[in-house]
C-alpha cells in the first residue's frame, strides 16, 4: 500500500515539475519577445529624436540664412535709391 502511495507522489511530482517547466519556458519566451520589441521601439524613438534635432537645426540655419539675405537685399535697395538722388 505504501509503495502505491509513493509511486503516486512521484507521478504527481513529475507532472507538477513538467507543468512548471512548461510555464517557465512560456514566460521566458514572452519576456524575450517583449525585450526585443522594447529595443526596437527605443531604436525607433532615438532615430526620430535625431531626425527632429536635424530638422530643427536645418530650420534654424534656413532662418538665419534668410534673415541675412533679407538684410543684404534691404541694404542693396537703399544703396540703389541713394545713387539716384
Amino acid at each position: 500500500m505504501l509503495q502505491m502511495h509513493l509511486r503516486g507522489l512521484w507521478v504527481a511530482f513529475a507532472v507538477a515539475a513538467g507543468f512548471i517547466v512548461y510555464f517557465v519556458q512560456r514566460v521566458t519566451r514572452a519576456l524575450s519577445e517583449r525585450d526585443a520589441e522594447l529595443a526596437a521601439v527605443r531604436d525607433r524613438a532615438a532615430r526620430q529624436d535625431k531626425l527632429a534635432s536635424l530638422a530643427a537645426l536645418a530650420a534654424g540655419a534656413a532662418h538665419v540664412g534668410n534673415a541675412g539675405n533679407a538684410g543684404t537685399l534691404g541694404n542693396a535697395g537703399t544703396l540703389g535709391n541713394a545713387g539716384t538722388l
